[in-house]
């Protein structure tokens, strides 16, 4: 009489154990894991059950009560309709929980298409920042002046607040020419300049960019920073109150300035020729120690210099004049300070000329 029995309530004592235990847990993770796993493995396990049974029942010649099936398949049906309840809701969630992080992280991730006209930009702000957001190779001339100007189809004007506003450059092969109020502070930031030119800038300037060998122009009356991204740089810098270059190996630097603080950090040895040249002020490089280069560091007025190889000397200008029909040589003046020195094989030449402050050079290991 025992294979006449329905499982049903057998079944329904395990199952009311396992999520006794699963509740007590408390881990939503594990019971949904567990509730996957068990209601398949309970219906194979009722078939084959029904199976083994109906076998038994024909060899004892037995015949099965008509409720006991009834009540099986209603909890066989009961399970698979909890079942697909159960796993539809996930996806539900899932999909909820999918699309309301992107709506938080969007905002995040790309800047807010807000594109302000040029002539509604504050004039006065603190900050400018310009970007080049693209690979393309662009020639941009930034000048100072009272108000913005640009082509609005080559420049996108965001205000982020009234005190600092950023200008983003769209992808054209066309030069872009740029004015921004001088007295901000200016900082640009590119990937790929063929040419930069910044101009007429009271406030300081910095400059990130690359390109395969651009040349930089920069005139300004604040401090100026020139940081470069790939290794062959040219800077041709003009004015400033104060400029500091990071060059990489390839880097070749021209600087033509009156009155200006120089200062020139190398991480790598330069493998390009460098040519400062200031009126008044003071240069301040830094090498590394393992460089191979042969400087020479010229000071016409007074100043001291500070090298740690080589030897200086005074020397003067000779003037050759016509005396009596006869050529002479005058020495004119009271000269110039001339300090030379060679670092490892000398290969690259620096050449520092000042004409009233100091020079001072730092290896660095």
């Amino acid at each position: 009489m025992m294979v006449q029995r329905s499982v049903v309530p057998l079944v329904m004592a395990a199952w009311l154990i396992i999520g006794g235990v699963l509740l007590a847990l408390g881990n939503p993770t594990m019971m949904s894991q567990a509730f996957a796993l068990l209601v398949p493995l309970t219906l194979v396990a009722m078939g084959v059950w029904a199976i083994v049974r109906a076998m038994l029942s024909q060899q004892v010649e037995q015949r099965l009560q008509r409720g006991v099936l009834w009540s099986e398949a209603l909890f066989a049906l009961m399970l698979l309709l909890v079942y697909g309840g159960v796993r539809a809701a996930p996806l539900a969630s899932g999909f909820a929980m999918t699309v309301v992080p992107m709506r938080e992280v969007i905002p995040t991730a790309m800047p807010p298409m807000l594109v302000t006209p040029l002539e509604q930009l504050p004039k006065q702000p603190r900050l400018v920042i310009v970007r080049q957001l693209h690979q393309r190779p662009l020639q941009l001339d930034i000048a100072g002046g009272d108000r913005f100007e640009a082509d609005p189809s080559q420049v996108q004007a965001m205000a982020l607040n009234h005190e600092v506003i950023r200008l983003e450059l769209s992808e054209t092969a066309a030069p872009i020419r740029l004015t921004v109020p001088k007295r901000a502070e200016l900082e640009v930031d590119g990937r790929n300049f063929l040419r930069l030119n910044v101009r007429e800038m009271d406030g300081n300037v910095r400059i990130t960019y690359g390109g395969q060998n651009p040349i930089v122009t920069v005139a300004a009356q604040g401090d100026i920073t020139v940081r470069q991204v790939p290794p062959q740089v040219h800077y041709r810098v003009v004015i400033g109150d104060e400029l500091t270059l990071f060059p990489g190996p390839n880097s070749r630097i021209q600087v033509k300035a009156d009155s200006e603080t120089v200062r020139i950090y190398a991480h790598q040895p330069p493998q390009r020729g460098w040519d400062v040249n200031v009126t008044t002020g003071r240069i301040e490089a830094r090498l590394p120690a393992k460089s191979s280069i042969r400087l020479c560091a010229t000071r016409h007025g007074g100043g001291a210099m500070q090298i740690p190889f080589g030897q200086g000397q005074r020397r003067y200008h000779i003037v050759k004049m016509i005396r009596n029909g006869r050529p002479v040589q005058i020495r004119s003046g009271a000269g110039y300070y001339e300090h030379i020195g060679t670092l490892g094989g000398g290969k690259v030449p620096i050449n520092f000329r000042i004409g009233y402050g100091d020079i001072v050079v730092e290896l660095a290991q």
